[in-house]
């Protein structure tokens, strides 16, 4: 990572209103570090994912669709008995900038591990009566409890985390979220093979909120503790924090929101708790493999614009151009990202699985669909943080989540089913995606048009690949006729045995299905990207590091 990234010079601060805007080689400067800092992002979100899904792997062998379930409940409930981890002292301290970051740091620290005291010990003493009497799932209350109390530990990380990005220090904020990440899913899987069953995800928040403020401290040196604690600081934070804490409840919520109403609606609505509570974990099942893409790609842009954007505060044409750019460029990675995942889940699940989440995979075929706009969230969230325009974020971001919570609650009465649930909520998320969205590009300056071909070319190409996939798929039906194959059952008859050969046939079958359709759809996304989105896809490939960026521009003949 350059110099430029790491520690930007004074030179690189942005303009205030009547000065002459900054120089070519300033904003070559910034735009290095917020290229940079994306890719190194981009190359933690793989990694992260990569974890997470290994980790899903082997819990879905080890746990049950209730389990699943529980922990979508209990999350849910966690978050919002949190309202905000921290009081958003963490973002505060980012949007007042570098300069203003010892003066505010101390304050920022002892209000949130106040707070989170405070959180903690209100939500422990409501967490029974919540697990037994509402959802009467008495595992749920300890749970909880140990998601509750990671919070005041975490109070470390907060500042830490504010200090990395205001110093656009991506790398080492990369490595640490991968690290964070891979530390969690270990905890994870060791636990759930240990036999803890749900508390399998409810452990490793607490052991990773003790992970990231070691981990934090030895790459900062930062010591927010020892800071005095500022009292006088503390009203004018609380106050700006009102309507940061508004919108992280949003925003949590537009992940777990459902969670909190699915499971007492389904079991009024189907009169069986535990076939309500099986659905309910086999949508949250589907939901942490695909939706999270989108939310992952939400946070990573979150992360690296806010502190960039911010600095641009005072040049609204630079601002929105630069935002109108992170727009396609997250439009064009999420679409085929969620698209072509969802395009082998078939075929994957049956070798994985062997059909134990196959009511799960029609909702991923959904989600794959819908959930390329929840990355367009991490975007709007930036650019309305920068502007300080708390108030503005925090009413469309309750607009959103309520409506995702209503949609959940139909989907429970109307379509209580895995796909019927997607649908709903699906739906609403790229409805509420696409009207916010074009709310804070026009309030931006943006016109209607820009932000729609911004938003709206490489989501229809990666949905014709998707198409083209799924179509061939289907008249291939290749899957089938593989295991079918006399010669590969005479083969595999002969390499396992008879009373192994079928097992063995059907995933050599899934495995080319996977091969074939995989391929399909991204190989036909890439000729219609080049035909169509030639210079989206110069913008993704430039946020990748020099070494896999020339070459591939080169095949691609895009150079």
């Amino acid at each position: 990572m350059s110099q430029a990234t790491q520690s930007p010079s004074p030179a690189a601060e942005p303009a205030t209103d009547g000065q002459e805007p900054r120089t070519t080689h300033e904003s070559r400067a910034l735009g290095h570090a917020v290229g940079g800092g994306m890719s190194w992002m981009v190359v933690a979100t793989i990694g992260t994912r990569a974890a997470t899904f290994a980790a899903q792997i082997l819990l879905g062998w080890w746990l049950l669709p209730r389990d699943f379930a529980l922990y979508g409940v209990a999350t849910a409930l966690a978050g919002f008995m949190m309202i905000c981890r921290d009081m958003s002292t963490g973002t505060l301290l980012v949007q007042r900038g570098r300069e203003a970051y010892r003066s505010n740091d101390g304050a920022a620290f002892w209000l949130a591990f106040t707070y989170n005291i405070i959180v903690a010990s209100v939500g422990s003493i409501a967490a029974f009566p919540l697990a037994n009497r509402v959802y009467n799932q008495p595992e749920l209350a300890w749970m909880l409890v140990v998601m509750l109390w990671a919070l005041p530990i975490g109070a470390v990380g907060n500042n830490l985390f504010a200090r990395l990005r205001l110093d656009l220090r991506f790398k080492a904020f990369s490595w640490q979220m991968a690290l964070s990440g891979l530390f969690r899913q270990v905890a994870m899987i060791v636990l759930a093979r240990m036999g803890f069953g749900p508390m399998s995800f409810a452990l490793p928040m607490l052991l990773n909120s003790i992970f990231d403020s070691v981990s934090l401290y030895l790459i900062t040196r930062e010591a927010p503790w020892t800071r005095p604690p500022q009292f006088d600081q503390w009203v004018g934070m609380i106050r700006q924090a009102v309507w940061l804490m508004v919108n992280s409840l949003a925003n949590f919520a537009m992940d777990y929101g459902p969670f909190l109403v699915l499971g007492p609606i389904m079991a009024l609505t189907l009169a069986n708790e535990k076939a309500a509570y099986d659905i309910v974990g086999f949508y949250f099942f589907a939901y942490q493999i695909t939706g999270q893409i989108g939310v992952m790609l939400a946070y990573n842009a979150m992360i690296v614009l806010v502190p960039a954007l911010q600095r641009m505060k005072g040049e609204p044409e630079r601002q929105r151009a630069a935002a109108l750019r992170a727009l396609r460029t997250l439009m064009f990675t999420g679409s085929i990202c969620s698209l072509g995942l969802a395009s082998i889940m078939g075929p994957l699940e049956r070798i994985l699985w062997q059909g134990k989440f196959a009511e799960s995979v029609a909702a991923i075929l959904i989600f794959g669909a819908f959930y390329p706009w929840r990355i367009t969230f991490g975007l709007c969230t930036s650019v309305l943080m920068a502007q300080g325009a708390f108030r503005r974020l925090a009413v469309l971001s309750a607009f959103e989540c309520i409506g995702l919570i209503a949609a959940s609650a139909a989907a429970g009465f109307v379509s209580p089913s895995v796909q019927g649930i997607a649908w709903w909520t699906g739906g609403w998320v790229m409805f509420s995606r696409m009207l916010s969205t074009w709310y804070v590009f026009h309030k931006l300056g943006g016109r209607w048009t820009a932000t729609v071909s911004a938003m709206v070319p490489a989501w229809l190409v990666a949905l014709a690949a998707f198409g083209v996939a799924m179509w061939m798929d289907h008249r291939l039906q290749l899957g089938s006729t593989i295991a079918g194959n006399a010669r590969v059952i005479n083969y595999l008859t002969t390499l396992v045995g008879p009373e192994r050969c079928d097992h063995w046939a059907a995933i050599a079958g899934n495995a080319a299905q996977l091969i074939v359709t995989g391929g399909m759809c991204a190989a036909v996304f890439v000729v219609l990207a080049s035909l169509f989105l030639a210079d989206d896809m110069r913008d993704m490939l430039r946020v990748m590091p020099a070494r896999v960026r020339g070459p591939l521009l080169k095949l691609m003949r895009l150079d």
